[in-house]
């Protein structure tokens, strides 16, 4: 019942003798077949085991689904963007995936994200595979805009009652816009448009005098880089043209 000489061969190669600890040529499955001299008679018996080599660790690749925009080096998306982690692995297959938003606690992944923080986000994330190699973490920044501009206007010269705004032909209306929100993405547009006509872009004060000396209602917004929008905002002005009327009325007692 003694052991003899025993061979081995690795996939398809050809059986060699076994002399020690022997290693395999790459990463992926592997079939062992070997033999062994068993016996008084010397019968080979060929035993035969599969294994697989994974000494790579995973691949991560981060995606956003939905409203998003390149700024430079910088990305902005909204509060209903989809955050997506894609995970790959070749050989033994991802175990997990895990990430963190900021400085939280890290999370397992289980499926797409939403950012909730106005503001500047940096998402941590890595992945592990069935053989226990773990992938390097990665960082990825993006900017969280909610919030549209904000806009004012002023009139010059004017002149404000309590019911009423009044101005004249050449009174000129001048629009300052704000974007608001911690890391805003910036103003990309103000209009302005008098009564029930259309938008038009504001690029520099105006007056209204075409519209002719009556009641106007003047309505402003202003849009950011990311597509947020403002409410309109409006004032009602009574634009009146007409200079005063003096009349000199003679003191009788002078020519008494």
């Amino acid at each position: 019942s003694g052991a003899g000489i025993t061979e081995y061969r690795i996939d398809d190669e050809g059986y060699r003798q076994f002399t020690g600890p022997f290693s395999l040529p790459d990463e992926g499955r592997h079939t062992i077949r070997y033999k062994g001299l068993n016996g008084p008679y010397g019968y080979k018996i060929e035993r035969a085991f599969t294994l697989t080599i994974d000494t790579t660790p995973p691949q991560v690749m981060l995606a956003i689904s939905g409203k998003s925009l390149e700024l430079g080096t910088s990305v902005y998306v909204s509060d209903t963007s989809q955050i997506i982690l894609a995970s790959s692995d070749n050989i033994s297959g991802v175990s997990s995936t895990l990430y963190k938003v900021n400085d939280g606690f890290w999370n397992n992944y289980a499926g797409q994200f939403k950012l909730t923080k106005d503001g500047k986000n940096t998402i941590t994330y890595y992945s592990t595979d069935n053989s226990s190699n773990v992938s390097q973490e990665q960082t990825f920044t993006v900017f969280v805009d909610t919030q549209p501009p904000q806009t004012n206007v002023s009139v010059t010269p004017s002149y404000w009652t309590e019911t009423t705004i009044w101005i004249n032909a050449n009174s000129s209306f001048t629009l300052t816009t704000k974007d608001n929100g911690e890391i805003p993405s910036g103003v990309a547009g103000v209009e302005y448009k008098v009564d029930i006509y259309a938008w038009k872009p504001y690029t520099e004060p105006f007056n209204i005098s075409a519209y002719g000396p009556e009641k106007h209602s003047v309505f402003y917004r202003s849009t950011d880089k990311f597509a947020n929008k403002e409410e309109p905002k409006g004032i009602v002005v009574t634009q009146d043209n007409i200079p005063p009327e003096t009349t000199v009325v003679p003191d009788k007692q002078l020519y008494s």
